[in-house]
């Protein structure tokens, strides 16, 4: 929700946790998408009720935002617009994972196209090409990760994390001390469009990524056995993903989270917490799932899955 106030992710403080956010939280997502696709043939057969169809479900449903609260609204199928780019770039790994895995070192070849492919002077966003092709280590990280790592992961001591802390602060802080956009988070655009050498680009790109990683691992030392609020909301984390625009444009339309007050920090966590709560509740995602059954038995033959799972 940070996006909706322009003063505060342009100042000092909100725009480094921008900033820290964006340097993580779509790779850790892609990474569990990637942990929970470990039977490829599933992901082939489903890909189009469980990702494509909310993907255009999603790329409709903005635009119909748009209109509502602006008096007008755009939409391109081909070009993702806001978050709907996940669903796209999930749609292509599920489709094509299983031929993938074929490939001999996909796993580092995966990495050398994610460095250069923000060196192609084009548009990026056409099919959310530049993301899937950046964020694809990321989801094969999850795919190759196996349950015996994270165990190992959980038991090792806090002092060794803290050092890890360390090391993520000082990365973080050398792109940010070295690149005047945010857009190097995004891995959506080439480098020449941030002012960026390729050389420059690739230099900092690899270490957002290794960032990334030190965050997921971080992350995953927190992973319970036992079911908690966290794994109730995860469950329902597509619900939320493709409503949340909702709330996002009403924020931005009204301003109400902008006040200029020193508390608009706390205002922003406790909305987001209430967008999370709201959409993650049964009825919500019954309703949601509901939705793309009829929309799936209309389009498609034969389908009597739950479409907002990520496995």
């Amino acid at each position: 929700m940070l996006e909706t106030t322009p003063p505060i992710i342009n100042s000092d403080v909100g725009g480094d946790v921008y900033k820290l956010v964006y340097s993580f939280h779509m790779a850790a997502f892609l990474f569990i998408s990637g942990y929970f696709s470990k039977k490829p043939e599933n992901g082939y057969d489903n890909a189009i009720e469980r990702y494509l169809l909310p993907y255009v479900f999603m790329v409709l449903f903005c635009a119909g935002i748009r209109f509502v609260l602006y008096g007008k609204a755009s939409f391109n199928l081909l070009q993702p617009s806001f978050a709907s780019w996940y669903l796209l770039t999930l749609f292509f790994y599920k489709i094509y994972l299983k031929n993938l895995l074929k490939i001999r070192y996909l796993f580092l070849i995966s990495i050398i196209a994610s460095v250069l492919i923000a060196c192609v002077n084009q548009k990026l966003a056409y099919l959310s090409i530049g993301r899937t092709v950046s964020y694809l280590p990321f989801f094969l990280l999850g795919y190759y990760f196996k349950y015996e790592w994270i165990e190992k992961i959980k038991h090792i001591t806090f002092k060794y994390y803290a050092s890890l802390f360390l090391v993520y602060i000082a990365g973080f802080m050398v792109v940010t001390n070295n690149v005047n956009t945010r857009k190097i988070f995004y891995f959506r655009d080439s480098y020449k469009s941030m002012h960026l050498s390729n050389a420059e680009g690739m230099l900092f790109h690899t270490l957002i990524m290794l960032l990334a990683v030190l965050a997921i691992l971080f992350l995953l030392k927190f992973v319970q056995e036992h079911e908690t609020i966290f794994a109730y909301i995860g469950d329902r984390t597509m619900s939320v993903y493709i409503l949340h625009p909702v709330f996002y444009y009403l924020s931005k339309k009204y301003n109400f989270l902008n006040t200029g007050s020193s508390f608009d920090y706390l205002t922003i966590f406790l909305y987001t917490g209430f967008v999370v709560f709201i959409l993650s509740r049964d009825f919500v995602h019954n309703a949601l799932n509901k939705t793309f059954k009829f929309i799936a038995k209309v389009v498609l033959k034969n389908n009597e899955n739950d479409y907002l799972t990520c496995k």
